[in-house]
């Protein structure tokens, strides 16, 4: 069955892959496995990650006032008629 596996995996078959990788994630036939496919042709390679920018999750906004002392959130109500609105304006 273990070869049956390999040589489908080495055909293309995804899900012999798959299946082999079921085997060896519970602990099954590792070593035969290994044997089997032998070490890899091209070592694996990790290049560093690329350097970004960052996002608008991490920046804050410029201008904005939030709940800071000394900000002119009030100046809208103040700046209405004593009377209130115009009559026609409702």
């Amino acid at each position: 069955m273990l070869t049956s596996l390999i040589e489908r995996f080495r055909r293309g078959d995804r899900l012999a892959l798959s299946r082999l990788v079921s085997l060896v994630a519970r602990g099954e036939h590792v070593e035969e496995v290994l044997a089997q496919l032998g070490p890899p042709a091209v070592p694996a390679r990790v290049r560093p990650g690329e350097q970004r920018r960052p996002g608008s999750s991490y920046m804050e906004e410029a201008g904005r006032a939030g709940s800071e002392s000394g900000s002119d959130h009030g100046e809208a109500f103040y700046a209405m008629p004593a009377a209130g609105p115009s009559p026609g304006r409702l």
